[in-house]
């Protein structure tokens, strides 16, 4: 008797460690800790086809790419970064990172330029208020997906953006 229920609390114990380790493996976005960048704020990077990253990379050394950019304002607090964030000098940073193309099949870089939004009821933790906002950057090929990457910025009125520009292509590059 003593056996069977030491072999069964022993199999339930191997379950649960096997689901914590898998539901770990399989989340969708990995935190990145490659680059020296992305040690100064939390980067989360997942590349969706392998295969086509070093064609990406590249496609936009030689043509570019185009460029759209989406904002997202705070919702419950006041919006401020938008109010001091020139949007231009934004999308002229990425530009000068990433290229921008002249032909049709250069790859499309779609950008959301989020402000955090400390007063959200959905954020229960501290540390989920620090930021002030963050970028993320889908890279596509035609229509697929290749790679994606999110990082915050810190600064309130956006100072650190073009820093965060670059180590997103930095991150890219790097693959």
């Amino acid at each position: 008797m003593l056996k069977k229920l030491g072999f069964v609390l022993g199999f339930g114990v191997i379950l649960l460690l096997s689901h914590a380790i898998y539901t770990q493996a399989t989340k969708s976005g990995c935190r990145a800790m490659r680059l020296e960048c992305h040690k100064e704020t939390v980067v989360f990077e997942r590349i969706y086809l392998q295969d086509e990253v070093k064609a990406l990379k590249e496609t936009i050394r030689s043509k570019g790419v185009f460029l759209e950019i989406e904002t997202q304002k705070a919702h419950y607090s006041p919006s401020k970064l938008f109010e001091i964030l020139d949007l231009e000098a934004v999308r002229n940073d990425m530009l000068k990172e990433f290229g921008n193309a002249s032909s049709q099949d250069a790859p499309r870089l779609y950008v959301l330029l989020y402000e955090n939004d400390p007063l959200d009821p959905g954020k229960k933790t501290k540390e989920a208020k620090l930021y002030a906002g963050y970028l993320v950057f889908s890279f596509y090929k035609g229509a697929d997906l290749v790679y994606k990457m999110q990082i915050d910025f810190m600064d309130k009125e956006g100072q650190d953006i073009t820093k965060r520009i670059a180590c997103a292509k930095e991150s890219l590059m790097a693959l």
